[in-house]
């Protein structure tokens, strides 16, 4: 290619800008000459030099061509819609630009505890006064109280997580998935599905005068999990009904709310274990020692609970609710 005849490959433009482009090919050619004049290239590498050379006249070129077919384009246009083009074509390439600096968020997991919202009946993260803690409170919130589902629930949560492995040593998970904006019939023909109340379990709860309702689905799994990540489901703490049955035949007085504590109890000293596999392929693992009892109560000035605390009451005057603490042991 005749490097001279380049400026006849461009679109019509003012003189003074042709001088000015065809000034900054050349200048980026003299700096090539110069670069190697300097370094005493021998003669064997002078082809690659050479096509550096010629590919920097080709970059300034293109410059300068994308430079004047912005200039045609934005002259064929009236003085209102160059204004707006010009501002448009800015902003389009700063969009690019920060798009493709933008950095992917590390990889990260944390356990989260979740509660039932009174007001909708909307799953939250639980209260937790210190966000950097590492210590879990587990209370009762959603699906609890029947056969072995503990209602003591929490998600996996973090940054580009694909699989989820659970273990614990005494007892074992359920998951729950719920639905919501379900009709009364609705709700019912999914939640008379089930035929073992101890493997399989149905909460139902809504508006009944707008007929709104929310299904939540609980199904027992064993002391193991070991799935594809889905931020969508709820893991919880299972009883099993033989273990149900043997606190239930420890309690001479038929106190619900005792076997209720025992059966929390039964939790108490175990290890739960989490590992999760990123997106990358890289791992990352975290031991969780379990202790069962009265959990502190956060409570604000106008006497409201604003949810438990990661520690246990130290006087039988406090509040509390009954639960798990969970504390990181690795």
């Amino acid at each position: 290619m005749n490097l001279n005849n380049m400026k006849d490959e461009f679109p019509q433009m003012p003189e003074e800008l042709r001088i000015r482009i065809n000034s900054e090919v050349h200048n980026q050619l003299n700096k090539e000459d110069s670069t190697m004049k300097k370094s005493n290239i021998k003669q064997q590498s002078k082809h690659k030099f050479m096509f550096g050379k010629v590919a920097a006249g080709l970059t300034a070129a293109a410059a300068a061509l994308a430079i004047c077919i912005s200039i045609t384009q934005m002259n064929n246009k009236d003085d209102n819609d160059r204004t707006k083009d010009i501002d448009d074509t800015v902003i389009a390439n700063e969009t690019t630009y920060l798009t493709e600096q933008q950095p992917l968020a590390p990889n990260s997991f944390k356990m989260v505890a979740y509660e039932m919202n009174d007001n909708d009946g909307s799953l939250t993260p639980a209260y937790n006064e210190d966000e950097d803690s590492e210590l879990i409170s587990f209370e009762q919130s959603a699906g609890g109280g029947e056969a072995g589902f503990t209602g003591l629930i929490f998600k996996i949560n973090g940054d580009n997580i694909s699989h989820v492995k659970l273990n614990i040593d005494k007892n074992g998970f359920y998951t729950m998935t719920k639905q919501a904006n379900l009709s009364g019939s609705q709700a019912d023909e999914l939640s008379g599905q089930t035929t073992d109340i101890y493997t399989e379990s149905y909460n139902q709860y809504g508006d009944l005068e707008n007929d709104n309702w929310n299904l939540e689905h609980m199904l027992a799994v064993g002391n193991s999990i070991d799935e594809d990540y889905n931020p969508d489901t709820y893991y919880g703490f299972y009883i099993s009904e033989d273990t149900i049955n043997q606190v239930a035949a420890s309690d001479e007085n038929d106190d619900i709310r005792a076997e209720w504590h025992k059966g929390i109890d039964t939790f108490d000293g175990a290890s739960l274990d989490v590992i999760v596999t990123f997106t990358d392929g890289t791992t990352s693992s975290r031991t969780y020692k379990l202790s069962s009892g009265k959990l502190a109560l956060a409570i604000d000035e106008n006497d409201h609970i604003l949810g438990t605390l990661p520690k246990f009451i130290t006087s039988d005057g406090e509040p509390y609710l009954y639960g798990l603490l969970g504390e990181p042991i690795n």
